[in-house]
């Protein structure tokens, strides 16, 4: 009998699924009472998005850098 997985990873990010980067800092910015701006330049312009999908913080610190 074979085992089943125990985790089955899907990279999303325009992998299997295109989505709008402008849709998404809206809606993260409507969630945190921010302008969709202010969430871009959180994320990208300090790295916080590429050092999260690169495994090098936690998701703790994720939305730490996000919060800030």
């Amino acid at each position: 009998m074979r085992t089943p997985p125990s985790l089955v990873l899907f990279d999303l990010d325009d992998v299997l699924v295109s989505y709008s980067h402008a849709i998404r800092m809206q809606t993260l910015g409507a969630a945190i009472g921010r302008a969709p701006e202010v969430v871009y330049a959180a994320l990208f312009d300090t790295g916080l998005e590429s050092r999260y999908d690169a495994g090098l913080i936690t998701q703790d610190a994720y939305l730490a850098g996000l919060s800030d």
